[in-house]
């Protein structure tokens, strides 16, 4: 698995085509010159259109064609911001009627696609020194130096949501309006886990390792919907349970608690086997 930081920009200060790709899965790149499927040549073979192009776009058109894989992860870049992650779910492939477009209405055929995350929480850092290239591979030093950021900013955005006490409305629009503002609260929380359910044990990646990192569901303990008072809520409103135990606590009415779940569950997922064992026998 490698992990890749890759602008979406027509240009370095052109046209912004990030909202289309997280809104379609995709992730494109495009260069008059090249239009044809390159996936049909080896790049020692490309037609002699491809011998006039830089260095630079040359660089990104063959790591995106060839060495970005199903499985990698990309982060999204947009000026000094990363502000998307996703894992690809399929390679490069070449797709005429692609539905991102730029300023001009011409498409972007060359595309990859990508499971975005939905409520990544953005973080001001540049990562890599080639910032001219279009995607980059980064090295463990800008994942590290990624992740300090990440744990910064979630710590930040929660600092600021504790603040203004995150208030929850009486009334439905209020409630809406929350759940906008809430989102750094949720994510500030998850950074600060081990993505691990806090009812049964079981982490994603332990399951299905890289295509399970940095997963969970956040689960608000008393639930928004029916509340007529103003309340604060904290980090210890939310819980973070995989899907099963999820669909377990909303069940039964009223809500079963995490904490009373836990005493129910029969299996816990040991995460020094990796593997369920009777929960008796889990420490």
């Amino acid at each position: 698995m490698e992990i890749w930081r890759m602008a979406f920009k027509n240009g370095s200060r052109g046209f912004n085509l990030w909202p289309q790709c997280k809104t379609h899965g995709l992730a494109v790149i495009a260069h008059p010159e090249m239009d044809f499927d390159l996936s049909k040549y080896p790049p020692e073979k490309f037609p002699d259109k491809w011998v006039s192009l830089a260095s630079e776009p040359k660089y990104s058109l063959k790591a995106f064609a060839f060495r970005v894989k199903a499985g990698d992860a990309i982060y999204a870049k947009d000026g000094a911001n990363i502000v998307g992650s996703g894992l690809v779910k399929r390679r490069y492939h070449y797709y005429r009627s692609c539905p991102v477009k730029d300023e001009n209405g011409e498409r972007w055929p060359h595309v990859i696609d990508v499971g975005w995350e939905a409520d990544f929480l953005p973080v001001e850092i540049f990562l890599g020194d080639a910032q001219r290239f279009t995607i980059r591979r980064l090295t463990r030093a800008d994942l590290s130096k990624l992740r300090g950021a990440r744990v910064a900013a979630a710590a930040k955005t929660a600092k600021e949501e504790q603040r203004r006490a995150a208030i929850e409305g009486q009334m439905e629009r209020r409630q809406v309006l929350w759940r906008k503002r809430n989102r750094g609260l949720i994510d500030a929380k998850k950074v600060r886990s081990n993505y691990q359910c806090e009812v049964c044990g079981l982490r994603y990646d332990g399951m299905y390792g890289p295509l399970g990192s940095d997963y969970i569901v956040a689960h608000h303990i008393d639930l928004l919907a029916g509340k007529r008072v103003r309340r604060r809520t904290t980090m210890d409103d939310i819980a973070l349970l995989c899907a099963n135990c999820h669909a377990m606590i909303h069940r039964t009415d009223p809500l079963v608690r995490p904490a009373e779940l836990r005493k129910k569950v029969l299996w816990r997922w040991d995460a020094r086997s990796q593997r369920w064992r009777p929960r008796a026998s889990v420490g």
